[in-house]
């Protein structure tokens, strides 16, 4: 009996390329053609209890991270990047949101993680911001005034959170960190007219 033009899930078989034997049985191998035109070979067995229901690209979907196909015969199914690049960003990504959940439940855990990598490494926002600068340097200035723009609305939305709790809770401390930031702005403004 011939399963040629046979559909299960995404997949149409095309044509018998090959035999296999299972045990004393002898199962045909057929090429079949994914919606997305990719061919894949699956034993007969295979074919009509539908166990793959597209090709491994399919399978996978598209890349969590860029949304690009992942097409690297070498990635398993559950893979959901397209690249190693995409992959560590990926991992990034989750780390910042389980960082988030910490912070969230410890009001303290940012300061206290800044301590503990400042004993750790007296050299650490010297080594940062070295990374920034060679991260900056790589990329294009579209690129860099994107990630300059994202990191001003961080840092506002940081500042602008930190003014609320400070005059909520603690007046004094308000009063002050307002000063600070009085004497931050005069001092930029007279360096920049200085230079100008």
């Amino acid at each position: 009996m011939s399963y040629q033009g046979y559909r299960t899930g995404a997949l149409t078989a095309y044509r018998v390329v090959g035999h296999v034997l299972h045990g004393r049985n002898r199962v045909n191998i057929w090429l079949c053609q994914c919606d997305c035109s990719r061919m894949i070979k699956l034993t007969q067995t295979d074919l009509l209890k539908g166990i793959i229901p597209a090709c491994k690209v399919c399978r996978r979907g598209p890349c969590v991270v860029c949304g690009e196909d992942i097409t690297n015969e070498d990635y398993g199914v559950k893979r959901n990047t397209c690249s190693d690049d995409c992959f560590k960003q990926n991992r990034r990504n989750k780390q910042n949101i389980a960082l988030q959940k910490r912070a969230a439940a410890d009001p303290e855990f940012h300061k206290k993680h800044y301590q503990a990598a400042l004993q750790r490494d007296p050299e650490h926002n010297k080594k940062r911001y070295q990374r920034k600068l060679e991260k900056l340097n790589k990329m294009t200035p579209g690129e860099r005034q994107a990630f300059l723009h994202k990191e001003y609305k961080a840092s506002n939305k940081w500042n602008a959170a930190k003014r609320a709790f400070l005059k909520e809770n603690d007046p004094i401390g308000y009063e002050a960190y307002l000063k600070k930031c009085r004497e931050a702005h005069n001092k930029h403004y007279k360096q920049k007219k200085a230079e100008s």
